[in-house]
């Protein structure tokens, strides 16, 4: 027949589970407020992504327009010359 099981063994392994559970808890905690920082951080990542892409796409319309301006300066400059002196 199995000996009966102390008290105060009893008491100590209920002591070092609850120890555990506290470690969990609070590990668990932590797993969490990670996760929604990860989050928080996917978020305004995607943000900026879009924001990058905006940009690139109102660089690429400022390089044409800039590349027309340098043209129609190169016109009026030819005309320029071209024109008698008065």
């Amino acid at each position: 027949m199995a000996s009966p099981v102390r008290p105060e063994v009893v008491a100590r392994l209920i002591r070092r589970v609850d120890e555990h559970d506290e470690t969990l808890r609070a590990l668990s905690d932590t797993l969490i407020d990670v996760k929604e920082t990860v989050d928080g951080h996917t978020a305004t990542l995607a943000s900026h992504g879009e924001m990058l892409a905006s940009h690139g796409k109102m660089l690429t319309s400022h390089g044409k327009m800039l590349t027309s301006h340098g043209e129609m300066l190169t016109e009026i400059l030819t005309l320029l010359r071209e024109r008698p002196p008065t």
